[in-house]
């Protein structure tokens, strides 16, 4: 061989046969940790699905305490209703086949003291019920955010919800952008409570785990590089857009992320390093949200703010300035085959 090779090819040779099972074990490693991660997920899934199907909805609440009051056991009182086993057998009878095993088996009534007629509190059954339905909802939510799979979550796995929620005050109650929230501000009802809302209620509602999944998911989707930052052709795909042909004008996407870039936590714009200096032109999570809430509530006060603070090219807007935007529409209308004059699009 080594008339054939040099003695620098036989050891390149040499090093990459001792390199090819290290090669291996890696490639192995990363197959096995694939595997457990996509075993994780479906567990994690089926688990999910699983405490769904034992959460009571607030219609069978309400079913069920109707029941309950309607097969109270003599003798009545007024203030301490109770009901006896043979009362909550009927109950059981009467509620979703899925829930008997769950809430309404003889241990579960032997839990609550009885008194001389064998009978248990109404109410305290109740509200144990009402608590073991919030309990599952909230291990249903945060198992969606267990990347882990270990039944705990770390302070960076609760960020984006808890972001998100928090974003919607700061936006109506923090117009000047300091950081601080101020009581009587907003001109705009920021949502209520989440616990008693249905599904599809569930859904539409910012302070939702489902909403803010969704948000978070969007953000992520956009980020085609991963690096926990929307640059300018990235927020270009807000919402199915995609130039050409859709999406945002170029000016008003490069506008935004000049306008409401990154910041650090002492308010300066980050511009430390090469790092730092493309951070500049690209948008965190929480500037995300606002830009989001801005065209979410488009003809509120605070969203009229910030919009006119991103189209305020001169600390005054003039003509110019407008004309500078909409003539990038005019030539997405183009892109898209559109005549503005004779076309009506809602």
């Amino acid at each position: 061989m080594s008339s054939v090779l040099s003695q620098a090819d036989v050891d390149r040779l040499r090093r990459y046969a001792t390199r090819r099972p290290a090669q291996s074990r890696e490639a192995a490693e990363a197959e096995r940790r694939a595997l457990e991660e996509g075993v994780g997920k479906l567990a994690r899934r089926r688990l999910r699905e699983h405490m769904l199907s034992l959460m009571l909805e607030p219609a069978e609440l309400d079913e069920c305490w109707r029941l309950l009051r309607a097969h109270a056991s003599p003798p009545a009182s007024p203030l301490d209703e109770r009901i006896d086993y043979a009362g909550f057998c009927r109950v059981a009878d009467a509620m979703p086949a899925r829930l008997g095993r769950h809430f309404f088996g003889a241990e579960h009534f032997l839990r609550f003291p009885n008194d001389p007629w064998g009978r248990v509190s109404i109410v305290h059954y109740f509200c144990w019920l009402r608590s073991k339905t919030a309990i599952l909802r909230t291990r249903i939510e945060f198992s969606i955010y267990d990347h882990s799979t270990d039944g705990t979550l770390g302070e960076r796995e609760r960020e984006p919800r808890r972001v998100t929620a928090v974003r919607k005050f700061f936006f109506f109650l923090d117009p000047r952008r300091r950081g601080r929230m101020v009581a009587g501000v907003a001109s705009h009802e920021s949502g209520g409570c989440a616990g008693d809302l249905g599904q599809e209620e569930l859904r539409q509602n910012w302070f939702s785990l489902e909403y803010a999944e969704m948000l978070y998911s969007d953000y992520l989707e956009l980020d085609a590089d991963q690096n926990g930052m929307l640059s300018v052709g990235e927020l270009m795909r807000f919402r199915g857009g995609a130039p050409p042909g859709g999406g945002l004008t170029a000016p008003f996407v490069q506008r935004e992320c000049h306008t409401y870039r990154t910041k650090s936590d002492d308010g300066d714009t980050r511009a430390s390093s090469t790092a730092s200096r493309v951070a500049q032109s690209e948008l965190d999570y929480k500037s995300y949200l606002d830009f989001v809430l801005a065209h979410s509530y488009k003809g509120t006060p605070e969203a009229l703010t910030y919009f006119f603070k991103l189209l305020d090219l001169r600390r005054r807007l003039l003509g110019l300035d407008l004309a500078y935007f909409f003539r990038a529409v005019l030539e997405k209308f183009d892109e898209l085959g559109v005549d503005p004059d004779h076309d009506h699009h809602p």
